[in-house]
């Protein structure tokens, strides 16, 4: 499911946890309590040096039998968000993959593309969305 509005509540931090926040981080925290999460995760995108992002979620359900729901945050365009989903992208996307991996990893197109699976998502996704190159937190 896409997700459009999503609220921050106030956090309160330590100190120590306040001492070490970047700017970066004080700056998306203090644009996503007066603005959103959207324009928040946007500007610090934008800062990071990427024109688009896309923050997924998954809600698993324990109980036999029952479906997880997933949910996006992104900025991509309504357009490529419909193909993601029609395409079923999410089966073939390697950024699903190494989000699975603890920590960032920057990747390029290139690494993925002798893997035929990937070559789905990527070859519709660089002529779309511009996919060549990402980070994955």
């Amino acid at each position: 499911m896409l997700v459009t509005t999503f609220s921050l509540p106030k956090i309160f931090w330590t100190p120590q946890e306040e001492a070490s926040a970047t700017k970066l981080v004080k700056k998306a925290l203090q644009i996503a309590h007066t603005g959103s999460v959207l324009e928040a995760l946007t500007f610090t995108t934008a800062a990071l040096g990427f024109d688009t992002f896309a923050f997924g979620m998954v809600a698993n359900d324990r109980r036999p039998n029952a479906d997880s729901d997933a949910y996006i945050l992104t900025n991509q365009s309504k357009e490529w968000v419909r193909m993601y989903e029609e395409r079923a992208f999410i089966e073939f996307d390697p950024r699903v993959e190494l989000a699975w991996d603890p920590g960032p990893t920057f990747w390029e197109a290139r690494d993925f593309e002798a893997e035929p699976r990937y070559r789905a998502f990527l070859s519709p996704s660089f002529s779309t969305e511009g996919v060549s190159e990402l980070q994955t937190l």
